[in-house]
């Protein structure tokens, strides 16, 4: 997403037919760039890059600031800490820092 463009109008989201955008906070850290709930089975056979609902990220975050639900990992952005614990362990490499976002 570029922050530049966006106004926060969430048209896009509605626009979405399986409603895979959600709106979150602007200076987030630790975005999490998959809002897929299929299972991780279905998901491994018809994407490259969804999140599989693995509990990787959830395991490790030192913060409990990440918790897999309904298969898909979602954060708390009150409790990260940008320690990057999570993007580290994720096996599809979907969590971002502003960092890794040129």
């Amino acid at each position: 997403m570029d922050h530049d463009k966006c106004c926060g109008c969430m048209r896009c989201a509605e626009a979405c037919p399986k409603k895979l955008i959600v709106k979150i906070p602007f200076h987030a850290v630790g975005t999490i760039a998959c809002n897929n709930t299929d299972k991780g089975g279905i998901t491994r056979k018809v994407c490259e890059s969804g999140c599989l609902g693995c509990k990787l990220c959830e395991k490790n975050c030192p913060n409990n600031a990440v918790h897999v639900e309904n298969n898909i990992s979602v954060k708390d952005f009150s409790k990260c800490q940008k320690c990057g614990i999570c993007a580290e362990k994720c096996p599809r490499k979907l969590i971002f820092f502003p960092t890794d976002i040129a």
